[in-house]
């Protein structure tokens, strides 16, 4: 389901390198995504299988993602 939702929005889109690393803690050691990388934060069975979870998880993915680009905070 979550899935469905990042290529249906448009926001698989807007992925780019550096926040693949970001989300996968693949940063500088001074980062804390690498400590606690945002994937960890994720309930991925419930993600992929409940559709009510799944846009919980988008939005949140979302925001994370306007954040980052600096269209919110």
């Amino acid at each position: 389901m979550l899935i469905l939702y990042l290529l249906r929005s448009g926001l698989w889109r807007s992925l780019d390198g550096e926040k693949l690393r970001f989300f996968f803690g693949l940063t500088h050691g001074l980062y804390l995504s690498r400590n606690h990388p945002l994937w960890r934060a994720i309930p991925w069975a419930a993600a992929l299988l409940s559709p009510h979870r799944a846009r919980e998880v988008f939005a949140w993915l979302e925001y994370r993602v306007e954040l980052f680009d600096g269209k919110a905070g």
